[in-house]
Formats: C-alpha cells, sequence, structure tokens
C-alpha cells in the first residue's frame, strides 16, 4: 500500500496527433489542436485504491484524414510523497506508442512491462511487488481515424474513496445535456450578477472539501475564491457561453460530466473589458438522483 501523502502525476509528451490523455476515463490533458507538450500534471483527484485506467486517445491533426506517422505519445504514471521535490518523482507505469511502424505491437514495445512492482523499492519489478501493471491494449478503428492505447494499473493508497465514483451513470442524452446546460446557465447568471461573495461556496462545497484532501492542504486553498473575485471584478464581462453549440463530455466511466467550447476549453470564463486579457475556469458535475454537483 502506498502510505504516507501520496502524491501521483501523469507525465505528458505528445505531438503529431490531436490527443486526449485520460486516468480513470478523466481527461488530464486534451487538445484538439494537436499542439505539442511535455508537461506533468497532478491527478490525485481522479485515483482510486484498485484498478486505475491510464489512457491516450489519438485522432488525427486538423485537415488530415489519418494520424501522421510521426505522432507520439508517453503517458506516464508518477508517484512522490507529497511536499517532496518534482526530481522525486518515480515512474510507476506508462505508455510509449509511436503510430509509425506498421505492427501494432511494434508501436508500444518501449512502454513499461507489465507485472508487480515494488512500491517500497523504487516500482522495481519485483514477483513481491505491491502494484500490478497490466498489459498495454490498442484498439485501433478501421478508419484510421482513432486510435486508444491503455493499460490498468492497481495499486492501493491512503486516499479516500472520491464522492464521483458512487455516483449515477450519467446518459449521454439530449436530455440529460439540457439539463446539464440549466446546470451552466444558473451558475452564468449568477456571476452575470456582479457580486457573488459567499454564493458560489455552497455550490462548490463537494469540490473544495475533496480537492483539499487529495492534496494535503486547508480548504481555503481550494475554494472558488478566484471565480468569486473575477465575478466581482467590474473590469471583466462574463463569456457568451454559446451553450446551444457547446461540446456534452460524458467521463469518469459514465459518472461525470461537463460542457466544453468547440475547441475544449471551459465553457465559464471571462474576458477583460479594455484589454485582451482572459480567464476561464473548469468545472465537473457528477449526477445524484436529480441533483447536478459540482464535484470537481
Amino acid at each position: 500500500m502506498l502510505t504516507g501523502k501520496p502524491f501521483f502525476m501523469v507525465g505528458i509528451d505528445v505531438s503529431g496527433c490531436v490527443y486526449d490523455i485520460r486516468i480513470n476515463d478523466i481527461t488530464v490533458l486534451a487538445s484538439l489542436d494537436g499542439l505539442p507538450v511535455t508537461v506533468n500534471l497532478p491527478v490525485n483527484e481522479s485515483m482510486i485504491t484498485g484498478r486505475n485506467r491510464l489512457s491516450v486517445i489519438l485522432h488525427p491533426l486538423p485537415g488530415e484524414e489519418e494520424i501522421s506517422g510521426s505522432a507520439e505519445v508517453t503517458a506516464t504514471l508518477l508517484n512522490r510523497q507529497s511536499g517532496t521535490p518534482r526530481e522525486s518523482n518515480l515512474r510507476v507505469a506508462d505508455i510509449r506508442y509511436r503510430h509509425g511502424p506498421t505492427e501494432p505491437e511494434d508501436r508500444v514495445k518501449e512502454s513499461s512491462p507489465e507485472g508487480a512492482v515494488d512500491s517500497t523499492g523504487g516500482f522495481a519489478e519485483s514477483p513481491f511487488g505491491d502494484v500490478t501493471v497490466g498489459a498495454v491494449e490498442t484498439i485501433a478503428s478501421p478508419d484510421g481515424k482513432q486510435v486508444i492505447v491503455q493499460r490498468e494499473i492497481e495499486l492501493d493508497t491512503s486516499l479516500p474513496r472520491w464522492s464521483w465514483t458512487d455516483s449515477d451513470l450519467i446518459p449521454a442524452t439530449d436530455e440529460t445535456r439540457n439539463e446539464l446546460v440549466q446546470e451552466y446557465l444558473r451558475i452564468r447568471d449568477m456571476l452575470k450578477a456582479g457580486n457573488v461573495s459567499g454564493m458560489l461556496a455552497p455550490l462548490f462545497s463537494e469540490r473544495t472539501r475533496e480537492l483539499a484532501t487529495a492534496y494535503y492542504t486547508p480548504e481555503t486553498e481550494m475554494a472558488p475564491s478566484d471565480l468569486e473575485e473575477i465575478g466581482g471584478d467590474p473590469d471583466y464581462e462574463i463569456s457568451d457561453m454559446y451553450e446551444d453549440r457547446a461540446l456534452f463530455r460524458v467521463l469518469g466511466e459514465g459518472k461525470l460530466a461537463k460542457l466544453l467550447f468547440w475547441n475544449g476549453a471551459p465553457l465559464i470564463g471571462f474576458n477583460h473589458k479594455t484589454e485582451e486579457m482572459s480567464r476561464d475556469f473548469d468545472i465537473t458535475f457528477r449526477k445524484s438522483g436529480e441533483s447536478w454537483i459540482i464535484t470537481r
């Protein structure tokens, strides 16, 4: 078991394709433009005790019919103890995918091996290891326009069970989308009214609480204070959401949902009235009965 204060990140190095990097079917980083990037991003709030699925979804670059042979993606689950420097990150497992080789197995052959690894020994291979790394699986569409590369990593952590894992399944229907649009409109109308001091905290209470738990910080550090501040700033105005054209995304194995702009940007945003500055805020909902709850 990973004890203490485990801090998980996904290291990403990607180029040559449109991509969506996920942990447990929750987007860590995505780009509909296919912008190349190298970055490590925290994912504690998406990690669970048990089986965790690291996945990479690839599509062709804009204007191209097939995924380029130069497309390359590395997604690495990293771990260290919270409070220690980034240089102490250790690789738990990774996916290394190169689209160039003809044979699918050759495209992932540089990925870390499957089998047991020992979290107390730097995640080195061990027959008695407490972490089990599954085989890399590649699923390609017949038309060459999508490739999913994924693997499971089973581990025990000291992180709690998150509320979204026990939520209702969210059907990807027009009716559900319309319900979610109303939730976004409610938030927009509150922000448009101006002074929202103290009004957002109840709506964001679960998000605030669980993010603070995930990253071992006081709840005040995860409260929606930035959103409250900019919502009350007369120099900013809330952006049009164009909600009728928003992308509807169901994530987290069907237990999370959000709306996005056509380019993948968060739907809640503000523009400065006189300068070329903007701010956006990503929010994710779960559903319990008839209630939509902001959970991330």
